[in-house]
């Protein structure tokens, strides 16, 4: 096997060029030519098929404990204020088996790991950083392409607002999604990530009194609730999901969660990635 580093062997690259540009570029050739022709990088030229057979040969088996599922938490208490665990495991208790969660509620993270189930393939869909905006037209786009299976997303009232505009495009294409607002009247992670960069909690923009996420979801066109009591939150969730087209409820939740931008890594820290 030859190794050809930096990429470029003078003579070679016009050739590369020439048979690229013909469209005649063997694929799979064991070439130094083509090889030396990268203009970066290192190239390996060697034969695959041997390759794989001298890996087989010579790998070691490795044991592996075998994976067991976590203990189920105790389901919360319906207090209220709501609690994110009552809302994520009530919602684990109606939801179809094959629902797909597309989640953006940072500060909840850990309540909906703990509470919500989703083992399927394909049900589950998130983000291991702290990235906001990304939910609501990542749950429209899963929904559109798989209309067969109902799409659930959690999302927070201060992630809401980086993209709350897809709501319109939800209701103009009929994307049934359920999105369930989780409702504390801040942003809880950004607080967070204040304490952890030690910059204190004088930060504006952190709060966010007044806004009515319902009247403005009617504004797009997209039927919407508001659940305050533990009592409306199960009948609630039974109705949207009996009801094949877009809408969202906004529940109504205590304040508290405030992990490190919402990466509560006490619960399932390697399903991060």
């Amino acid at each position: 096997m030859a190794i050809v580093s930096n990429g470029y062997q003078s003579g070679f690259a016009n050739e590369f060029a020439t048979e690229s540009m013909a469209g005649t570029l063997p694929i799979g050739r064991n070439s130094p030519q083509h090889a030396a022709a990268a203009l970066a990088g290192t190239s390996l030229v060697g034969n695959l098929a041997a390759a794989a057979q001298y890996i087989r040969a010579h790998a070691k088996v490795r044991e592996r404990a075998s994976s067991s599922r976590p203990v189920k938490a105790e389901p919360p208490a319906p207090d209220y204020p709501i609690t994110a665990g009552f809302l994520f495991s009530v919602l684990n208790k109606v939801k179809p088996h094959d629902a797909v969660i597309c989640e953006e509620c940072p500060s909840s993270k850990g309540d909906l790991d703990r509470y919500l189930d989703a083992d399927e393939p394909n049900s589950f869909y998130s983000v291991p950083n702290g990235v906001l905006g990304f939910g609501l037209p990542a749950a429209i786009g899963l929904q559109l392409g798989d209309p067969d299976r109902r799409v659930v997303c959690p999302v927070g009232d201060g992630s809401i607002q980086y993209s709350i505009q897809a709501l319109w495009s939800a209701a103009q294409y009929k994307a049934n999604v359920i999105f369930i607002v989780l409702r504390n009247g801040d942003y809880s992670a950004l607080k967070s990530f204040c304490d952890f960069t030690n910059v204190g909690r004088n930060v504006h923009g952190m709060d966010l009194p007044g806004i009515d996420i319902v009247k403005i979801a009617h504004g797009y066109g997209m039927l919407a609730k508001e659940i305050d009591r533990p009592e409306e939150l199960e009948p609630a969730l039974r109705e949207a999901f009996a009801l094949p087209r877009p809408q969202l409820l906004c529940v109504n939740i205590a304040k508290g969660g405030q992990k490190c931008m919402g990466m509560d890594q006490s619960v399932n820290p390697p399903r991060y990635r």
